[in-house]
């Protein structure tokens, strides 16, 4: 069973792996930004491998509920990082991630109410120009 597995680390190139753990110490020393650091291209292509690598382990049972786990936990990281951070559409895209979530686990109340704010958030653009440029800003 263990030999079915694949590994990451067959895939990912030794100076990719050196590259990015240059970008991860400069990143701690203040010298990037994590908006440039998500641009990186060596970044993508070692999470590109990661999510090939996610979904073949999802075949498993425990691993297909841990893999959800660790999106849900990611996705909760990313809403911080938009409140955090006062990034509006980063937000918005990631309340709308959630939607689905909370009404599968029944949270009704907060799926419909997330909905409502969500349209009208969208539409403000249409509907009042100078909040949405506030926001933006």
């Amino acid at each position: 069973m263990v030999e079915d597995i694949p590994t990451v680390r067959k895939d990912v190139k030794d100076e990719d792996l050196k590259h990015a753990l240059d970008l991860f110490d400069s990143q701690n020393n203040g010298d990037f930004l994590t908006d440039e650091l998500q641009s990186s291209e060596v970044l993508q292509k070692i999470h590109q491998r990661m999510h090939v690598y996610c979904q073949q382990l999802s075949k498993g049972r425990t691993a297909k509920l841990w893999i959800q786990y660790m999106d849900m936990v990611e996705l909760l990281r990313q809403f911080i990082r938009a409140e955090r951070t006062g990034n509006w559409q980063l937000d918005l895209s990631t309340l709308q991630k959630i939607l689905p979530i909370s009404a599968a686990y029944g949270h009704n109340l907060y799926a419909t109410s997330a909905n409502i704010y969500l349209k009208n958030m969208y539409d403000l653009l249409t509907t009042n120009n100078h909040p949405y440029q506030h926001f933006m800003k």
